[in-house]
């Protein structure tokens, strides 16, 4: 063998060389993608799930009866109003534990893939750590509420203040707008743009699909809460 034919030699065996450590980083860094995409579904699934339940308890907040309902009932007994708010409590009550389940499934999910987006820690301990926690809690104030009403009017239907328990079922969907729809939408666009942006270049804005908002709003950012405008959304 001559030198020309070892110089060929070298070089297609430096060839295949590269060829092969080019298509192992291809490889490598498809899998990689692949496994983001995966986590990325994974997240944005029980996101969806947790919009339907959401929907399923804000809807169910709403009295299912008027107090021309309780009058009537007193007379006929059956259902009696007892019968009537005990149809509307259990509905509530069924809608948050749904909720709650559904909320800790996406919880333990996106625990088991943090390490996967270091960057986002702060903004999960925040969402979830601090403002789910909030959320919950007034969950299980709002339900202890209803589920004392009877007694607390000494089972006198003609004394519920539908006023207040309106008010009380709006506070609660005003904090479920607030933390489990609007913060965790936040939540998946930073995920979204940890991990889906690199890969097809499109990054999400925050609250970018939501309509009538009001001039100043908060937000989930990777360092936490912080106050946006209209104008600021737009840019």
């Amino acid at each position: 063998m001559d030198c020309f034919q070892i110089i060929t030699l070298i070089f297609i065996i430096v060839g295949w060389a590269v060829i092969y450590w080019l298509n192992s980083r291809q490889q490598k860094k498809d899998l990689i993608n692949k496994s983001k995409l995966k986590i990325y579904e994974e997240l944005y699934s029980l996101k969806k799930k947790i919009d339907n339940e959401t929907i399923k308890l804000r809807v169910s907040s709403y009295l299912s009866f008027t107090l021309s309902d309780v009058k009537k009932a007193e007379v006929v007994g059956k259902p009696s109003p007892l019968d009537l708010w005990q149809s509307y409590t259990k509905e509530i009550s069924r809608n948050i534990d749904s909720f709650v389940s559904v909320y800790l499934e996406f919880w333990t999910s996106v625990d088991a893939w943090i390490e996967t987006m270091p960057e986002l820690k702060r903004a999960k301990n925040e969402l979830l750590k601090i403002q789910t926690n909030t959320l919950m809690d007034d969950l299980l104030l709002y339900r202890t509420y209803l589920s004392r009403m009877p007694s607390l009017i000494n089972y006198k239907w003609g004394n519920l203040d539908f006023d207040q328990i309106e008010e009380k079922a709006k506070k609660i969907r005003e904090k479920i707008n607030k933390i489990a729809i609007g913060y965790t939408d936040d939540f998946i666009g930073l995920v979204h743009n940890v991990l889906i942006a690199p890969i097809f270049g499109h990054e999400k804005k925050p609250r970018e699909n939501f309509e009538n908002l009001p001039e100043k709003f908060t937000i989930l950012t990777k360092n936490g809460i912080e106050e946006v405008n209209k104008s600021q959304k737009k840019e």
